[in-house]
């Protein structure tokens, strides 16, 4: 029995994509278990993260003691723009997923005034002064740091200042509570 190359070459392909989309469900769908086919450590573990107080959110990382908060940054926005956070030996971590450099500028909320003031002046004495750190010029695709800062309680406002940013909605707030 003769079979053309080309039919060949298509049911070939045709069961290597469906063996993709088998393995690509499987894999998504031990993700969806039921707690009834949930082994017992999963489920002990679940519970217990649960019950425990002050569970740092998905965008916290505990590094050898320090909470590492990892933001992304693209067109106009932060991801998360709301973040709540214990006090503490911390380091935040820009990453830019957008198409432009983007920075982080973070600054007491009763400073607002002064530090908006200061970025349209480009007065950089006075922002220096005045926030609290500055993540600056992260290019597309790259990744900026924080030196580690023991954090205190407070109310903080970070923004994208680079021109144009902030005022196009790239800005949010950090909340430190013990």
């Amino acid at each position: 029995m003769m079979v053309s190359k080309g039919i060949m070459i298509g049911v070939v392909v045709g069961v290597f994509f469906a063996g993709l989309g088998i393995g690509y469900v499987a894999s998504q769908s031990s993700t969806l278990v039921s707690p009834i086919m949930m082994p017992s450590q999963q489920m002990q573990k679940q519970n217990e993260d649960k019950q425990t107080e002050n569970v740092p959110s998905s965008y916290v990382q505990m590094i050898d003691g320090v909470q590492v908060v990892i933001i992304h940054a693209k067109e106009f926005k932060f991801i998360p723009s709301e973040i709540n956070i214990n006090t503490g030996k911390t380091k935040f971590v820009l990453i830019n997923d957008g198409e432009a450099v983007h920075e982080l500028v973070v600054y007491d909320i009763s400073k607002k005034d002064i530090v908006d003031k200061a970025e349209l002046a480009e007065d950089e004495a006075t922002i220096g002064k005045n926030i609290l750190f500055e993540i600056e010029e992260v290019h597309p695709g790259e990744s900026g740091e924080s030196d580690v800062l023991n954090l205190q309680e407070g109310s903080y406002v970070m923004g994208c200042h680079v021109p144009g940013h902030y005022e196009a909605g790239m800005k949010g707030t950090i909340e430190i509570k013990s």
